[in-house]
């Protein structure tokens, strides 16, 4: 079977003109194309086309997906390349489906028309990319004995970045040992609000979530920004999913999608209120913890939803077989 993948990794300088672009999606296909690959004995061909600029294709590679197939449509909107996505996928040859990776790419695929499209699965299936722990921690200029805590910030216009910085003050009037480490994008808001910090209580970094989950002790959802982005994008429940396959404790707001199940873990698990003070209550004394750290840990790992990337390649086959085209022959 061939396939072609419609990827738009998220911009970091332009995170909030595309809130709905993830780096859930873009490991979920690198993942899904491996899997494939292997399930299918070599009968599967993958070609991948990324719509976005310079700055995407960046990002695609940090996540593991290289290609030199782009196309950068007028004023991000994916619809306004389909002539130059066409024109790349016909010279690829013929495709048997296209795997769109986010909902406005689904769009884009039927625009060009060169097989059926099937849309991004529900749930994003979106894995820890693997690194050294104590050289991650060294390149963040952190010492190893010191918790980490890891704000799930997938996609990037989901995370308050002014929230964060809050919730690290918390810490250092607590006098608790943790730090807060904040994937986000280098902005003019960003540096102003990091600067005052000193990195003693608060890291922002431009790593994606999936590199740094190894390096962290536990992870937290902020309450849900007022902004494009809801607590239940499927980007938001693809990191925390994340965090618990790594056997991070994840303290949620109570607003959240995953506040019954890491209520099921432990109580403590869930904030008190929608508020950064009350996320930070709750992580406080995990980070004095460690022993209840580590139970926790392997509780999370077992409550970790299984993968989902097998039913991404069964619903090809299903999408293949419904096309018009299929059932002309039949």
């Amino acid at each position: 079977m061939r396939v072609l993948h419609l990827v738009a990794p998220p911009d970091m300088a332009r995170a909030h003109d595309a809130p709905w672009r993830s780096d859930a999606a873009v490991r979920t296909c690198v993942k899904v194309m491996e899997r494939a690959s292997i399930a299918g004995g070599g009968s599967h061909r993958h070609a991948v086309i990324l719509i976005g600029g310079s700055a995407a294709e960046r990002r695609a590679a940090v996540l593991g997906l290289p290609t030199t197939d782009r196309v950068a449509p007028p004023g991000g909107v994916a619809a306004l390349g389909w002539r130059g996505v066409h024109r790349l996928a016909r010279a690829r040859g013929a495709f048997d489906v296209v795997q769109a990776w986010s909902g406005d790419l689904v769009r884009l695929g039927r625009m060009i028309g060169v097989a059926p499209v099937c849309p991004p699965p529900r749930i994003l299936v979106c894995t820890p990319t693997p690194h050294d722990r104590a050289a991650t921690r060294a390149a963040l200029g952190v010492r190893d004995d010191r918790p980490l805590v890891l704000m799930l910030s997938d996609p990037p216009a989901s995370i308050d970045v002014r929230q964060c910085w809050f919730l690290a003050s918390l810490f250092e009037v607590a006098a608790w040992p943790g730090q807060v480490i904040v994937p986000a994008p280098s902005t003019a808001r960003s540096r102003r609000l990091s600067g005052p910090m000193k990195l003693v209580h608060a890291t922002r970094t431009d790593l994606p979530g999936a590199a740094l989950v190894g390096a962290c002790d536990l992870a937290a959802i902020m309450p849900p920004p007022q902004g494009p982005v809801g607590p239940d994008d499927p980007a938001i429940l693809a990191g925390a999913e994340m965090a618990l396959r790594a056997g991070l404790p994840l303290v949620v707001p109570p607003g959240s999608a995953l506040a019954g199940r890491c209520r099921a873990i432990d109580p403590s698990l869930v904030a008190l209120w929608n508020t950064g003070a009350a996320v930070a209550t709750a992580l406080g004394p995990l980070l004095a913890d460690r022993a209840r750290r580590s139970a926790l840990s392997r509780a999370c790992s077992a409550a970790a939803l299984p993968p989902n990337i097998d039913h991404v390649i069964a619903a090809w086959r299903t999408c293949v077989a419904n096309s018009p085209r299929v059932r002309s022959l039949a």
